[in-house]
């Protein structure tokens, strides 16, 4: 006869309690609970749609904004304030509908502006005149502590995220750019070459560039959020050699995905950051941003 199966004393997952479950699945990211874990089983499919789990998830996103308590007494405490008021009209009291559908910066993705321009050309000896297609990219990367990446040029995004890396583990400081009899192709603009195409999930995914210098047109600093019913984002980077680099950004979807357009674009000299010397730029030279999400392994 078969020996009896030894005792055991522990429990399995399907045996916590509810209360336990739900306090689990609060450390759980917000697309596997919105994605994997209604696939286990019905009961891991309602647990994950449950206020609390959502209630925090979207206290990660806004900590000033959500309070800790879930107890409905507590709905008139300062911290709960302007999201009561979102979940009322728009969101009809659901969290989970809040987290992803107010809009947020986005710290996986990676947010892309891709601009295109015609200019004329010039040659000797020839009566046809040439044109060029010129097109050019801006990066934006945000982190949670408040840093931001922001690169214009022709470099690929698989490129920029070797850079992001680079900077993100030097403690978002810059190395000295690269010093070589040539132009940095970075830091000299935009050249008269059509390139291949907006940049995907796809074509980032490949082997990544060695560690290399990182240009002077790789700025790096910081983000601010105005939380608000269409937050803004404002950017400030300091440009080499003396300037100081400021972005306005407003969060907002475009056909369902999440973008930011510009709102504001100058510059202004460091040694006098008054508004009598800011310098604007175009903002529709910027264009929108659209947010790309790279895989995990690129970031």
């Amino acid at each position: 006869a078969a020996p009896p199966a030894p005792h055991s004393s522990s429990l399995a997952l399907c045996d916590l309690p509810d209360e336990v479950m739900v306090h689990m699945l609060q450390f759980v990211d917000a697309d596997t609970l919105l994605s994997a874990c209604p696939l286990v089983c019905r009961r891991w499919a309602h647990l994950a749609r449950e206020p609390t789990v959502w209630r925090a998830k979207c206290r990660e996103v806004w900590p000033e904004r959500v309070g800790p308590s879930e107890n409905c007494a507590a709905i008139h405490d300062h911290a709960d304030m302007l999201v009561v008021d979102l979940l009322k009209p728009k969101y009809n009291n659901c969290y989970r509908h809040l987290y992803y559908g107010h809009h947020r910066l986005r710290y996986q993705f990676l947010y892309v502006s891709r601009k295109r321009y015609i200019r004329p050309g010039a040659t000797e000896f020839s009566y046809s005149q040439p044109v060029h297609a010129v097109v050019f990219y801006r990066y934006l990367r945000f982190f949670s502590c408040g840093a931001v990446h922001f690169y214009t040029g022709q470099s690929s995004g698989k490129q920029f995220l070797a850079w992001s890396r680079q900077a993100a583990a030097n403690g978002h400081r810059t190395n000295a750019p690269v010093k070589s009899g040539r132009r940095d192709k970075a830091a000299s603009g935009p050249k008269e070459v059509e390139a291949s195409g907006p940049p995907s999930a796809t074509d980032m995914a490949g082997a990544p560039h060695a560690a290399a210098a990182i240009p002077s047109a790789f700025l790096v600093g910081s983000w601010t959020c105005y939380d608000t019913l269409e937050p803004v984002v404002s950017i400030r980077a300091r440009q080499p050699p003396k300037y100081l680099l400021d972005l306005v950004l407003r969060l907002e979807d475009h056909h369902g995905r999440p973008t930011a357009c510009a709102l504001s674009y100058s510059s202004v000299p460091e040694s006098d950051p008054s508004f009598a010397n800011m310098c604007h730029f175009d903002v529709t030279k910027i264009s929108r941003f659209e947010c790309v999400r790279p895989p995990a392994k690129m970031m």
